[in-house]
């Protein structure tokens, strides 16, 4: 998967958690948009549903089950105490290979 593909799954996810009430506005996936830390929208139920949500697409368009694991994202994102999108894209396209 590409940035542009992996993008797109996290800005579908964006709309589905908004269009279920999760979160109050819709979110656009840009590279500074914060889903951990000072900053984000997302309370840990919508966090947590996002990451799932997240892994079901993938999965759907891979054919490959992956999970998305906090801990491994926290060691590739030394450094930052905040989660973006960027750092998101990085990591699914790292395990998704």
């Amino acid at each position: 998967m590409n940035d542009i593909q992996i993008r797109e799954l996290i800005k579908e996810s964006f709309d589905s958690l908004y269009e279920a009430g999760m979160i109050d506005n819709c979110v656009e996936a840009c590279d500074n948009t914060v889903l951990i830390g000072n900053g984000s929208v997302f309370d840990s139920v919508a966090f947590v549903t996002l990451f799932m949500d997240l892994e079901d697409r993938i999965k759907d368009r891979t054919q490959k089950e992956i999970f998305l694991i906090l801990t491994d994202i926290h060691d590739f994102n030394v450094g930052n105490s905040a989660l973006n999108v960027r750092v998101l894209i990085d990591y699914i396209k790292k395990i998704s290979k």
